[in-house]
């Protein structure tokens, strides 16, 4: 160890001494071959470094995609998820569409009078037998089979009644040849009459406001509020599209009510989804008049005249002082009116251009165009 050592420091010697003995031009060639190893090293490091470095950003960059492509697939499935909900909600329900009556309702019926025809039958052999001195064992055997022939014909026919009329298909939605007639090519479930004989205008307003508000429209279900007025002879007329606009004291351009037939139609509609809004509707003689006057009522009183008769809600002043803007909903042109939060509350447009649809909802509006054409195509 200790020849090791001095031998080191020998060497150590031998390069200090030749250092010192050489002369300026070699020491300027040393110095200069150890600066360009050093830069060798110094530019190798750098290019080792930068090379980590884009590995590491390339794999960010994967990993950051990954991590995209996995978000958007749980969004993806999700939305799926809420869709499939939604769907089977409406499946639930629309099965449901144009029962007119209920199967607990049909049952108790039914049981009510079997019962009756079965203590009727019973009475009437127990008057045979007293009449005839048949035994009760006999009264018995007579009643047992008739009893057994009634209830596998009431099995047959419940089981056929249940079949034809609550199996989920389109024979159970009312059609037009059972639901209420209009002139205009819609299907209506319900209706209700609304007298407004008598009545000054502020409480016929209020009487309007009250039955669209306060309608019971089951889901799924176009409800008619039928406005009717006592005519020259006493029977009951229906209120004229230029009699309803008086009545709730409207302010509408003339282009528009006398481009208006006198057919009204002022109703509830209740979607599949919930969505409830009232609904006007009116048959249009000229379009290009009726559509001038519109954009005028829209300019001047028109969320003021019908706003709160349509949506139930009252309109404030952002809303009175809001422009309706273009809006294509179920491939028709529509004017709509939003409120501050982007939300339309207020739509109407031309089917056909012959009849002027008014209403608060986008779902609701949907429906309506929906029935027309469903209409006009049976």
């Amino acid at each position: 160890m200790a020849d090791q050592n001095n031998n080191q420091n020998l060497s150590v010697k031998r390069y200090a001494a030749r250092i010192a003995m050489e002369g300026e031009a070699e020491k300027v060639r040393r110095e200069a071959e150890e600066k360009a190893a050093r830069d060798k090293e110094i530019a190798a490091e750098l290019i080792k470094q930068k090379e980590l470095d884009k590995a590491a950003a390339a794999e960010r960059v994967i990993k950051d995609k990954l991590e995209e492509e996995a978000r958007e697939k749980r969004a993806a499935d999700e939305a799926s998820s809420k869709i499939k909900t939604e769907v089977e909600k409406i499946k639930t329900v629309g099965a449901q569409i144009g029962t007119l009556r209920t199967l607990k309702r049909d049952m108790d019926e039914l049981i009510r009078n079997q019962s009756i025809s079965l203590a009727r039958i019973a009475m009437e052999e127990d008057a045979r037998r007293r009449a005839g001195g048949a035994t009760g064992q006999q009264t018995r055997n007579w009643l047992t089979l008739l009893a057994s022939l009634i209830l596998i014909a009431s099995g047959l026919g419940i089981g056929g009644y249940i079949y034809l009329n609550y199996k989920p298909s389109e024979e159970n939605i009312p059609s037009t040849e059972t639901a209420e007639k209009t002139i205009f090519p819609i299907t209506i479930e319900t209706k209700k009459e609304l007298s407004l004989s008598g009545l000054p205008s502020e409480k016929a307003i209020s009487e309007i406001k009250n039955a669209v508000s306060g309608s019971d429209v089951a889901a799924g279900n176009l409800q008619r509020i039928k406005l009717t007025k006592k005519s020259d002879t006493g029977d009951a007329a229906d209120i004229t599209s230029q009699e309803f606009f008086t009545i709730i004291g409207s302010s509408a351009p003339g282009d528009l009510t006398r481009s208006l037939n006198k057919e009204m139609l002022l109703g509830v509609l209740n979607t599949l989804i919930g969505a409830k809004s009232g609904v006007l509707i009116f048959n249009v003689e000229s379009y290009q008049n009726a559509f001038a006057g519109m954009l005028n009522w829209e300019q001047g009183s028109m969320v003021k005249d019908i706003y709160e008769t349509v949506t139930s809600n009252s309109a404030d002043d952002f809303l009175i002082t809001k422009k309706f803007e273009d809006l294509v909903l179920n491939n028709q042109d529509t004017r709509v009116l939003k409120n501050e939060n982007g939300e339309t509350v207020l739509i109407y447009g031309f089917l056909n251009g012959q009849n002027l649809v008014i209403t608060g909802k986008t779902e609701v509006f949907n429906e309506v165009v929906t029935r027309f054409r469903n209409s006009l195509n049976q």
